[in-house]
């Protein structure tokens, strides 16, 4: 037995239901941490131990802020500093207070 197809009417629905789950987020492609160098997509930042459950280089994806005030950095990481991948690479949101310096050059 073969799967259906959603029709136009219901996928536009769903589009609908989703986009109202984020309504009142703001995403930025940019983030200017205190003190360094702005984060753009590409851009690389290190977490230090005992900051957070993760510790290395990250690459920069975007800056959120959720309507309840609270905020956040989609990354992908962590990586060493030559950019081989270390355990539990991936995608991770962290704090932006534990940034701990950002890489001069993208």
């Amino acid at each position: 037995m073969g799967r259906r197809k959603l029709t136009k009417k219901q996928l536009q629905e769903i589009q609908i239901k989703r986009e109202a789950r984020f309504q009142g987020w703001e995403k930025n492609p940019t983030y200017k941490p205190e003190g360094s160098f702005p984060l753009e997509e590409g851009r690389r930042f290190f977490v230090k131990q005992g900051t957070c459950h993760k510790t290395g280089w990250f690459k920069f994806i975007e800056h959120i802020i959720e309507p309840s005030g609270h905020e956040y950095i989609s990354c992908y990481g962590p990586y060493t500093k030559h950019w081989k991948p270390k355990l539990g690479t991936g995608f991770h949101s962290l704090r932006p207070e534990v940034i701990s310096r950002v890489e001069r050059n993208k």
